[in-house]
């Protein structure tokens, strides 16, 4: 009888290597220097937004890459399921203004000064915007830097609809990955979209419910 245990050790170890390579990768987006409709989005909870009371936070790991096509544009939208205020996470990689977080088409909230440099140095960094809706503050975290605005007019009860990439008529994606990403209040929704393979142009669902509209190839 032969033992066939080298080979199924042999499988085992490229399924692990396969498994951790596409964690390494995460979500990685089409950035500027495609056009627009290979431009990728993701929409978190695809239309089923969660109903959240008191504070949410939106925290994710990070990953930026160096084209010159594509230094400026938003990594994310925030808006309300019902309406009003829509907020964005604006990079900027020309200046050491790397990261601004505004309420959309009215004035900026949070600037973080941080060189790009020292991001483009680290494979991942962490980013985290949590929403204060008792007390009315959004607290932004990028890297190890962290700043908050108070009075941001936050309603009571919030059902975020949040899109990275590509949303609506919002078109300047800058070159980044992310991975790791949750979402919640005193509940976690993670998500840790992993980049699948296959046709040029796919819609699939990444962890719980996020739906990923991302041309690949």
């Amino acid at each position: 009888m032969r033992v066939r245990f080298p080979y199924t050790l042999l499988l085992l170890l490229c399924t692990v290597v396969a498994e951790q390579d596409a964690q390494a990768q995460g979500l990685r987006f089409r950035s500027a220097p495609h056009p627009i409709d290979q431009r990728t989005s993701y929409d978190v909870f695809d239309g089923a937004a969660p109903r959240y009371d008191g504070s949410f936070d939106i925290e994710f790991d990070m990953q930026i890459y160096p084209e010159p096509e594509a230094e400026v544009g938003y990594v994310l939208r925030i808006k309300e399921e019902s309406g009003g205020s829509i907020y964005n996470l604006w990079y900027d990689v020309r200046g050491i203004d790397a990261f601004k977080f505004n309420e959309e088409g009215k004035w900026n909230l949070i600037t973080t000064r941080i060189d790009p440099e020292e991001l483009l140095g680290r494979q991942w960094f962490r980013v985290r915007i949590e929403f204060d809706l008792a007390q009315d503050s959004v607290r932004l975290t990028v890297h190890d830097r962290t700043l908050a605005v108070g009075q941001a007019g936050l309603p009571d009860t919030y059902r975020p609809v949040i899109v990275f990439g590509k949303s609506d008529h919002v078109i300047d994606v800058p070159a980044f990955a992310i991975k790791n990403l949750t979402v919640g209040g005193s509940r976690k929704q993670r998500f840790p979209l992993n980049q699948s393979r296959g046709g040029k142009y796919s819609t699939t669902r990444d962890g719980r419910r996020g739906k990923r509209a991302i041309p690949n190839g």
